[in-house]
């Protein structure tokens, strides 16, 4: 499961859009060369969205916007560089279309990234115990309920045996 990328994937589409935006919206400077700073922040964003979808596991979009990096800049036009955004968004559609999302309610996402949910004594008196009431608290703070009783009955299994 990918943890913590939701901010990346709203970062991608303020990207792009961005970029989009800065294009001119008329057809006079359609076919015209880019200027270079332009050329410049269009590769650089694009080495983000690249490097960002690699980390989210968007290959076929990463794939894509390295393509797109291997463009001489002297053939970056402004109708090319239009094409490519198209290109990375269609593609970004597709792929995000395949995703099913998680959500973890923010009065529950502290739970969900908690190390030692029980505190650090129970860690360090069960140790062989860490691993499951970690998880126990990620599957209630999912609403995973059944998960989360059993991670918490494998809990408790190690501190019975420890009594007994």
């Amino acid at each position: 499961m990918l943890d913590k990328y939701a901010f990346k994937f709203y970062l991608l589409g303020f990207l792009i859009e961005g970029m989009h935006a800065r294009l001119p919206q008329h057809d006079t400077v359609f076919d015209a060369q880019l200027p270079d700073d332009f050329k410049n922040a269009f590769r650089l964003n694009m080495q983000h969205v690249e490097n960002w979808c690699q980390e989210i596991r968007l290959i076929p979009v990463a794939t894509y916007a390295h393509s797109c990096l291997n463009t001489p800049p002297n053939q970056l036009t402004y109708k090319k560089v239009r094409k490519m955004l198209e290109g990375v968004k269609e593609r970004m559609s597709e792929n995000l279309n395949a995703i099913n999302f998680k959500l973890v309610p923010p009065h529950l996402s502290g739970l969900y990234k908690m190390t030692f949910p029980f505190g650090q004594k129970v860690a360090d008196r069960f140790p062989s115990a860490s691993y499951d009431i970690a998880e126990a608290s990620k599957c209630f703070a999912l609403e995973r309920n059944t998960a989360c009783v059993m991670h918490l009955m494998r809990a408790a299994e190690v501190g019975l045996k420890a009594y007994g």
